[in-house]
């Protein structure tokens, strides 16, 4: 196995995630915020680092390369992959990659994760 590959990460039961949904302010039900100032469940899942949520969230519906719509967040308005490279979270960025996370996206203002 190469250094960067990331193995399956252990997805979470329906119990715990749903918890974790709740505790960040997002509908378990829909995986919608339930403010303007919630970030989606991929974008605050990539932003801490939470590969095991994001294992759980890629059986359910929802985009991985969706832009965050959180407003007053000075990292929002950008990719869970952006997320996750702006907050430092290597494993959970590797992790999105090797699940179809393009690093080609752009955020609103036009930067990718190269940028």
């Amino acid at each position: 196995m190469a250094a960067t590959e990331i193995t399956e990460a252990s997805a979470l039961s329906d119990a715990e995630a749903e918890e974790w949904l709740t505790k960040c302010r997002l509908d378990p039900k829909t995986l919608r915020p339930l403010s303007q100032f919630t970030e989606s469940a991929w974008h605050q899942a990539a932003r801490e680092g939470r590969t095991d949520v994001c294992e759980w969230l890629k059986g359910q519906p929802g985009l991985l390369d969706t832009i965050d719509e959180a407003e007053g967040d000075p990292t929002g308005k950008s990719t869970p992959l952006i997320k996750a490279i702006i907050h430092r979270k290597p494993i959970t960025a590797t992790w999105l990659i090797q699940h179809g996370a393009s690093v080609a996206k752009m955020d609103r203002y036009g930067r990718t994760v190269f940028q």
